[in-house]
């Protein structure tokens, strides 16, 4: 059967049934979503698919040409092609088989007849999971250069290295405590990629701006109808990260009534999906980031301290980039490469910028760093300039970067490219053509980007 290609950029699915009706059912349903289908309708016709393409996933009827047609395609795949996933699709009376299928690897099942919404949801969380699984292979994949991504010299960032990687080897829960921007996600990745957990997943969940309930189901996962809008089954982030770690970014801003659920799983190890009162084991280390100071969030009654306790099992603090002056050039450098090569160019600093970024506090700590190097290529990349002086970023050593810009830390670059513009356009009296030639670009250019920030 012709596949239906909806876009070459969107996971690529093979659906295989030897039922006519039922293989155009899955097309038809999944042909409303942005995947890429292709069907066959027979054993033999996928294992030739499969051979000749790769897939992201394989949702395969058990039973078609034999008896064991889905688990002899299900081995080929773990065998042949382990990136891709496989969904068995079985009858009601065979849900033991498809139970066994799992364990030699399928990630799910479906169930003839098939429930549309159920069917829609399965295939998007097993696309979800897999996604998940290969962004994990892919930090794996760089771990030996995850010392290029935390940059530093100084003493202050050695420690917390060497902090780290003691706690690897514990499976105590781990407390990274810093300002905004610091990198206490990074330092959270290096303990999971040194630890023995390495080979399972890294799950982030940012747990600082969301309602309780929503946080609670994104965390311990919900069953249909356990509040309004929950329309389906929802794997929670704990079952995700099931012998890997899960990452907690922002715990000051739990809500107090989810710092109860959270003390309740890390006392017990189980979780409970919201409206069911089944327990679940589970198998998952816990680290957590905050930029808050937690003893004083205690003593506001913002944030429970037993739970505190047993969050800062092992503690690290990483200094703010201002007390690591030794390590801001080399990190500005690092992240210049990084920008070079998506430019085809090599920048470089010139003295006088390396001496700005060196006298600047930096209260955005490396985030912001990052953010005015990507700016400053951008703009030495509009002037062909290889190197970066500080007319690029407007700084001066002791000055904010972007200070006389009046932009805020976490703006973004389309905020510095207005007021960037908007600043030439006064200083040279609206002189479009003057301005081109400062940003060497073309007067029909400097036109288009006041159309576009309305200057």
């Amino acid at each position: 059967m012709k596949g239906i290609r909806l876009s070459a950029t969107k996971p690529k699915i093979l659906v295989a049934d030897d039922e006519k009706d039922v293989l155009e059912f899955m097309i038809s349903v999944l042909s409303r979503e942005p995947y890429d289908i292709t069907g066959a309708s027979s054993e033999s016709e996928a294992l030739a698919l499969l051979r000749k393409n790769h897939y992201a996933l394989l949702i395969t009827d058990r039973n078609m040409d034999s008896k064991n047609s889905g688990i002899n395609l299900l081995n080929w795949v773990t065998a042949n092609s382990p990136d891709t996933g496989v969904i068995i699709v079985t009858s009601y009376a065979d849900v033991s088989n498809a139970v066994e299928a799992m364990k030699k690897g399928a990630l799910d099942y479906v169930e003839k007849p098939f429930n549309f919404e159920a069917f829609k949801v399965k295939v998007k969380a097993v696309l979800e999971r897999l996604e998940l699984k290969k962004d994990h292979r892919k930090h794996l994949e760089s771990y030996n250069t995850l010392n290029d991504e935390i940059i530093g010299s100084s003493q202050a960032i050695k420690n917390v290295m060497e902090l780290s990687q003691i706690y690897a080897h514990s499976e105590g829960t781990v407390l990274i405590t810093g300002e905004t921007g610091v990198g206490k996600e990074l330092i959270a990745r290096r303990i999971h990629n040194l630890s023995r957990r390495r080979g399972k997943l890294f799950v982030e969940c940012n747990t600082g701006g969301i309602g309780k309930e929503m946080i609670r189901s994104d965390l311990f996962g919900h069953v249909k109808g356990a509040f309004t809008g929950a329309v389906n089954n929802r794997t929670g982030k704990f079952e995700l990260a099931e012998g890997g770690t899960l990452f907690l970014d922002e715990i000051g801003e739990m809500d107090l009534d989810c710092q109860k659920y959270l003390l309740r799983v890390l006392e017990t190890r189980k979780i409970e999906r919201m409206g069911d009162s089944k327990p679940i084991d589970i198998d998952v280390r816990v680290i957590a980031g905050t930029n808050r100071n937690l003893q004083e969030a205690i003593g506001q009654g913002s944030f429970r301290e037993d739970i505190f306790y047993r969050l800062a099992q092992l503690p690290v603090e990483i200094p703010p980039l201002r007390e690591r002056k030794d390590d801001i050039v080399p990190i500005a450098e690092y992240f210049l490469k990084v920008e070079g090569e998506l430019a085809g160019r090599r920048f470089k600093l010139s003295p006088e910028v390396k001496k700005a970024l060196e006298g600047y506090k930096w209260p955005g700590n490396v985030r912001m760093l990052k953010n005015q190097i990507h700016l400053a290529a951008t703009m030495a990349g509009y002037q062909k300039s290889r190197e970066i002086t500080p007319a690029h970023l407007n700084i001066h050593a002791g000055e904010s970067p972007g200070r006389s810009l009046k932009v805020r830390e976490d703006s973004t670059l389309d905020d510095y490219h207005r007021e960037i513009l908007r600043q030439l356009l006064s200083r040279h009296r609206n002189n479009k053509r003057k301005v081109a030639r400062i940003l060497e670009v073309t007067e029909a250019t400097i036109h288009n980007w006041s159309k576009k920030y309305g200057i």
